[in-house]
């Protein structure tokens, strides 16, 4: 069963990227500053104290950005592995090329 989603409020759901860092050596290094990931849903953005809702900067799904690695929330929706981060976990877009 397809379960359709969309974002609410000021949430972005994204597709993380999987970027362990290894030595020379072969070992592991520890976590990046950032993670980075493709987005694929973005909410309207929520609603401020006066009523008008806030800027979701521009989002939109298939950007690839960098995000906090602090307190997002893991979700699986149709088999598809993806984290929840709000507006403001999310540090900049990042360019395709390197």
């Amino acid at each position: 069963m397809t379960i359709g989603v969309r974002a609410l409020g000021d949430h972005v759901f994204i597709r993380k990227e999987s970027l362990e860092r290894v030595s020379a050596g072969g070992i592991i290094l520890g976590e990046r500053e950032y993670d980075e990931g493709v987005v694929l849903y973005v909410g309207p953005g929520k609603v401020g104290k006066n009523g008008d809702r806030e800027s979701m900067w521009g989002l939109q799904a298939g950007q690839r950005v960098a995000f906090s690695p602090q307190g997002n929330q893991r979700q699986r929706v149709n088999g598809e592995e993806m984290v929840v981060v709000r507006r403001d976990s999310i540090i900049g877009e990042l360019d395709d090329e390197p």
